[in-house]
């Protein structure tokens, strides 16, 4: 029945029309029951991923019974062992092709060392080897011979493209030399000989089975010949997915000149074998489109017509109804309401156990998020383009370690190493977790550690010294030499400002299989399991022996070098995806049907994606070679959105936003809108991201009030510093977050030394400078002054930014204070500086303790007391310490006056700030302005024994934050404990 016709014999399958269906039962009706004709047919199909699909169709229609498949292969992978069967006497032993990974980083070390490659990274150089390898091949495919270079005319290209060219020359001339002394030949290369030699021995010797080559639109010249052969052979055929047959003669002879057209590619095809759409035949046994079908056809013809012929849209009727059956439009604000509304879809499918669905998309981003979206409901869904190697646990683990190592083991990274779910160090797991538990709560807070190991293990042991014991009985001096063992031999590798690449790698795995063993399992047999273990593990034994090709690298450049191998390297499930649920790109899509079709990520760029720019190649040095238009990919993407358009049932979706950037409409829904006259008018909108966003939304909301705990007067604080009186008058519940629930809040990992360290710099200059000068100023008293400053940041001489921001403004500080001394220091007894002190209250039956810490308390001749407060930062105005809201100096001045302070004794005459910003001015004294200082004294006792006795004495009395008599607290650690924003204080939250 299919060679019946006359030659070349050329067949189509509708794009209404799920291909691998169609084909197989085509195949099926040839073979009429006879399960050895049906085994000697072969097929030829596009990629390794639709011969499974085409296995799947005929399995379908067995019914799952057992089944002699016909051979079938991808048409790209033919090999020399296929040429046997010819007899054809062809010398068919060629040269193996060389490993990809091998090429491209010789092409690197080329790049590297030709123009400009001193100043480039070697994953960037990497980058440009792939696209030269691409490059390569395709003039292979294209047959176009490297020395068609020469002509081309340098005068006429830009300076940069002028150098290009002359380094491509280089290579292309040293390269084929490279070649032969490996005894290897490029892929490109390879490929077109094997598919040369195939189509001269099957044209010489024409088989005398069935062949055919379906699925494939002939967009590689190799493969356009070996399908014009096919059709031209008495037992050969050739299927072409969604040919246009009703399409009117103008277009046609457009769409030849439109390479962004979906036809474009197939009318070369054609072209090649002198036929027309009409003259190609509709596969045996598809049946003849419905009414529906033929409505959906003449709108997607029409939406894709050539622009050539678009002014026909000016008097195109009313399209028909029918055509836009089945079709829904989504727009969602950004691309994760998007994801959320396609994996609603896609989970609303699933529901009906008759109904499949797929999600095709070319946005990885997007097809991601569905997928992470659908594991809410356990729905594991099967992903065609897989997932990058080094998004997978070992490959993340891997990429951590290379970025701890090269950021010198720094707190964010290392922590993010030493918390991944495979790092043990050769502990049990348990006592690793909380190693690293414990380095992040108490250790590597704060300011970063001095740079490299050292540093690190240096801070580990110091703070070993006072929490010495683990939870699980390791003791963390343990862990800092478990940890110097595991990373020393990388860091001293490290230690080299250049090192070979492949000795980088041999050092970062044998560190990362160190990391990853257990006390009772080697790291190897965690590491190299499962599917990713394996994956990576394949990577790595391509990467050993090639990378000794890029020679010598900055070491800090080897993370970026090995995440462009591992983000290359897709990761594909075996098994345990959804039997009904499919996630495809567009070409995985082109030759098969779902009952539901969601066609995602509908923005321009994204689908069409936008025209790669060849970093070789300008587009006429392009044309001038011969090699196709970038545009062509355009054409090909455009076939796939028709083909898929052609569903049944079609739901449409983009995002306005895309990371916070407005986002242009696909070119197909802007043509779409063109012929409908309004998007919203013919296609019926669904809100599913509404719906999607409904999932989170609780079903009642509860209005919080304002927290006060009251716990029992025994779980109450007897002891409170000066500056917790503060925050008791401003905000309660941190007193009680603080003291009854003994938490504290941690400062952020990696913190950049900011006012708080500055300020203690400052503090502990002066103290250094007071303790070395107690009497008289000497005459160099600024240069002491100066040189405490510079000892006392010293502790941040790591960060010469910094020191070199704060060591001006100490300059001017200091000139100022010495100046101050110098009036001051000849009335001035005894100093003491840095001095803690308590004082205990009788408090409701109790005692209370008052301790605090005065930085500077003058003991004057005449036998009066100044207290003073260094402020590096805002200084309160007299009227807060006048009335009781910031009670700082008063509570001093009230532990002063009880004796509190060692050896110091006698009425306190003044309370002063001295601002020490280092700006302009310098630094200024402010004495609190009152009338009567011992009354503001009284007065501030009077208030301390009152708040004090509400809170000690009385158990109804609560915590409450932020109470609405109070100003709020200048720092508030515990705002999201308290929930301020959710209740809010005076009709605004706390952030």
């Amino acid at each position: 029945m299919i060679f019946t016709g006359p030659s070349p014999r050329v067949f189509t399958i509708p794009a209404s029309t799920s291909f691998v269906d169609a084909l197989a039962d085509g195949l099926l009706a040839e073979a009429a029951g006879d399960a050895a004709a049906l085994a000697d047919m072969e097929i030829l199909v596009p990629t390794r991923r639709s011969v499974g699909s085409l296995r799947q169709a005929f399995l379908r229609r067995s019914d799952g019974a057992a089944l002699l498949l016909p051979k079938i292969e991808p048409v790209g992978d033919a090999m020399e062992e296929d040429l046997a069967f010819t007899g054809s006497g062809q010398d068919l032993s060629l040269p193996p092709p060389i490993a990809d990974t091998q090429r491209r980083l010789v092409l690197a070390r080329m790049i590297l060392s030709g123009p400009g490659g001193a100043e480039m990274m070697p994953g960037d150089a990497v980058r440009l080897a792939g696209a030269l390898a691409q490059l390569v091949d395709e003039m292979a495919e294209h047959d176009v011979d490297p020395s068609k270079l020469e002509a081309l005319v340098p005068d006429d290209l830009a300076v940069h493209w002028q150098r290009t060219l002359d380094f491509l020359q280089v290579v292309l001339d040293v390269w084929p030399g490279y070649l032969a002394s490996r005894e290897a030949m490029d892929p490109g290369a390879h490929q077109a000989l094997i598919m040369e030699k195939r189509i001269a021995a099957i044209a010489a010797y024409s088989p005398d089975h069935p062949f055919f080559i379906a699925g494939s639109t002939g967009s590689v010249p190799a493969t356009a010949k070996l399908m014009t052969l096919a059709a031209s052979l008495a037992m050969g055929a050739v299927i072409l997915p969604g040919l246009d047959r009703e399409i009117d003669a103008e277009s046609w002879h457009s769409a030849q000149r439109e390479p962004s057209h979906p036809q474009h590619v197939m009318t070369g095809l054609l072209g090649r074998m002198k036929l027309t759409p009409t003259d190609v035949q509709l596969w045996p046994g598809t049946a003849a489109p419905t009414k529906i079908e033929r409505a959906r056809s003449d709108l997607i013809r029409e939406v894709m017509r050539p622009a050539a012929t678009s002014e026909k849209w000016r008097s195109l009727p009313s399209p028909d109804p029918d055509g836009l059956q089945g079709i829904t439009w989504i727009e969602c604000p950004g691309i994760e309401e998007e994801a959320a509304a396609i994996a609603l879809s896609l989970r609303e499918a699933a529901e009906d156990k008759s109904k499949t669905a797929a999600l095709v998309t070319p946005d990885r981003d997007l097809a991601r998020r569905v997928a992470a979206h659908l594991e809410r409901w356990q729905l594991q869904i099967d992903d065609s383009g897989g997932k990058a190697l080094g998004h997978t646990p070992p490959g993340v683990f891997l990429r951590l370690l290379c970025d701890a190592a090269v950021d010198g083991f720094g707190p964010v990274s290392l922590l993010a190493l030493l918390k991944h779910p495979l790092a043990a160090g050769g502990w049990p797991i348990a006592s690793f977790r909380d190693a690293a538990r414990l380095l992040d709560r108490d250790v590597l807070r704060g300011p970063r550690p001095k740079a490299g190991l050292d540093g690190l293990i240096a801070r580990i042991k110091a703070v070993g010294e006072a929490k010495p014991v683990l939870p699980s009985h390791k003791s963390l001096d343990a862990f800092a030499t478990r940890l110097d063992w595991l990373l020393r031999p990388l860091s001293d590798a490290l230690a080299e400002k250049h090192s070979p690449a492949g000795t980088l790698l041999d050092i970062h795995l044998q560190t990362l299989e160190a990391l990853a063993a257990t006390e009772e399992e080697a790291g190897g047999t965690r590491l190299w399991v499962g599917e990713a273990g394996e994956a990576l593990a394949d990577l790595v034994a391509e990467l050993a022996p090639a990378l000794d090709s890029l020679g010598p690298i900055p070491c800090a450049s080897f993370p970026d070098l090995i995440d462009v191998f591992l983000a290359q390297r897709p990761v594909r499930p075996r098994y345990g995806s959804h039997p009904r649920l499919f996630l495809w790109g567009p070409l995985e899509a082109r030759l098969q049907r779902v009952d539901r079709m969601i066609l995602g990520g509908l923005n321009e760029n994204t689908w069409p994606p936008e025209p790669a720019t060849d970093p070789w190649m300008s587009r006429p040095m392009r044309a001038a070679l011969g090699l196709p238009s970038p545009e062509r990919r355009l054409g090909q993407s455009a076939h796939d959105f028709a083909q898929a358009f052609a569903a049944k049932e079609v739901i449409l979706t983009r995002a306005l936003k895309v990371g916070g950037t407005p986002t242009v409409p696909s070119r197909w829904l802007t043509r779409l809108n063109a012929v409908l006259g309004r998007v919203g008018e013919g296609l019926k909108r669904q809100e599913a991201f509404q719906i999607a966003e409904l999932l989170d939304e609780p079903g009642h909301s509860v209005a919080l009030s304002r927290p006060e705990p009251k716990p029992p007067l025994a779980a109450r604080p007897k002891r409170y510093s000066v500056s917790d009186i503060e925050t008791l008058i401003a905000d309660p519940y941190q007193i009680f977050a603080k003291h009854v629930l003994a938490l504290r809040p941690l400062e952020p990992l990696d913190q950049e030394p900011g006012a708080a360290e500055r300020g203690t710099a400052i503090h502990g200059a002066l103290k250094a400078f007071a303790d070395a000068v107690p009497g008289p100023l000497p005459a160099n008293a600024l240069d002491l002054l100066l040189e405490a400053g510079e000892t006392a940041m010293a502790a941040y001489a790591d960060r010469p930014t910094v020191v070199a921001m704060w060591r001006p403004r100490f300059a001017r500080l200091a000139a100022f204070v010495i100046d101050a001394e110098k009036d001051r220091r000849p009335d001035i007894q005894h100093l003491s500086t840095e001095i803690t002190g308590a004082v205990a209250l009788p408090i409701a039956g109790d005692t209370v303790e008052l301790h605090g810490r005065a930085d500077r308390i003058e003991h004057r001749t005449d036998g009066s007391r100044v207290i003073v407060d260094y402020k590096t930062g805002s200084v309160p105005r007299s009227s807060e310490i006048v009335s009781g809201a910031k009670p700082q100096l008063p509570l001093e001045a009230l532990i002063a006056h009880n004796a509190g302070f060692p050896n110091s004794k006698g009425d306190v005459a003044g309370l002063e700030h001295w601002s020490l910003k280092g700006t302009e001015p310098a630094g200024e004294v402010i004495q609190v302005k009152a009338d009567d200082l011992n009354a503001v004294i009284q007065a501030t006792a009077a208030g301390l024994v009152a708040l004090l006795s509400h809170y000690v004495g009385d158990e109804s009395s609560g915590y409450p934050a932020y109470p609405p008599e109070s100003k709020r607290a200048d720092y508030n650690p515990y705002a999201h404990l308290a929930r301020a924003t959710e209740w809010g204080r005076d009709g605004e939250g706390d952030e």
